[in-house]
C-alpha cells in the first residue's frame, strides 16, 4: 500500500496504527528524525558527554541518540521476555489443573501455550542480547569518535 493511495477497507484507526507500526520498524534501521528523538533529563545527562553540538558533529549526536534508543530497545526486550515467562508459568497451572479435572483438550492447548509463551521468552532474550551487544558497538564507536 503506497501512501499516496490508501486502502479504502482499512478504516482510520487501522491505517494509523500501521503508520505507527512502519514507523517503529524504521527506527531501527535508519537514525529518526531530529524532532522526534526526545529522551528524559536523566537519561541524556547519563550519557552526556561534555561536548557542546557543533554542526559537524552531528553524526556524533544521531549515534549517541541510537545508542539510547538501542538501550532502551533492549531493556523492553528483557521485560517482555519476563512477561512470556510469567504466562508461561500460568499456562503450566492451568495445564495441571486441566489434567486433573480430566479435560485433556483444555490440557493439549494450555500446553501449546505454555511452549508458545516458552519460545517467546526465548526470543525475546535473544534479540535484546543481540541488540544489547549492537549498543555496545555504537557506545564503542561514540567513544572513539569522542577521542579523535
Amino acid at each position: 500500500i503506497s501512501a499516496k493511495v490508501p486502502n479504502p477497507r482499512m478504516n482510520q484507526d487501522s491505517h494509523s496504527f500501521m503508520s505507527q507500526v512502519l514507523n517503529q520498524f524504521s527506527g531501527l534501521c535508519s537514525p529518526p528524525p531530529k524532532h522526534q528523538t526526545q529522551h528524559s533529563k536523566e537519561t541524556m545527562q547519563k550519557y552526556d558527554t561534555g561536548r557542546t553540538t557543533h554542526e559537524d558533529e552531528t553524526e556524533t549526536t544521531t549515534l549517541e541518540d541510537e545508542m539510547i534508543n538501542l538501550r532502551l530497545t533492549s531493556k523492553q526486550m528483557t521485560r517482555a521476555a519476563v512477561k512470556c515467562e510469567k504466562k508461561q508459568k500460568a499456562a503450566i497451572e492451568k495445564l495441571k489443573k486441566a489434567i486433573k479435572a480430566g479435560n485433556l483438550d483444555q490440557a493439549r492447548i494450555f500446553g501449546e501455550d505454555a511452549i508458545r509463551e516458552k519460545n517467546q521468552a526465548l526470543n525475546c532474550q535473544r534479540l535484546a542480547s543481540r541488540v544489547g551487544a549492537i549498543s555496545s558497538r555504537v557506545e564503542a564507536a561514540v567513544r572513539m569518535g569522542a577521542v579523535s
